[in-house]
């Protein structure tokens, strides 16, 4: 399995969709910290299938609708899919 690129400023971006990990305080996450007082730790951590938008400089999710996502700081390549069992 590869590695987790962890993105720096400047890096060329990969081409194709991709796994990323990332984490921002999104809505829910901001409104559980206001009323149960956890906004001292982190935002979880997620990972996402995305693709690289050269003409947005953005992250996106990859399906029929162009989300962004926020936060990306590493991505690797997808895994080769497992191999099928032979049916008897």
């Amino acid at each position: 399995m590869a590695e987790w690129t962890y993105i720096k400023k400047g890096d060329k971006r990969p081409l194709g969709r991709v796994l990323v990990a990332h984490g921002w305080p999104d809505a829910e996450w901001k409104l559980r910290a206001a009323i149960f007082g956890d906004g001292d730790e982190p935002p979880p951590n997620r990972v996402d299938i995305a693709i690289w938008h050269p003409d947005t400089s953005k992250w996106c999710r990859s399906g029929p609708r162009l989300d962004y996502i926020k936060g990306v700081y590493a991505w690797m390549p997808l895994p080769e899919p497992p191999e099928q069992e032979p049916r008897e």
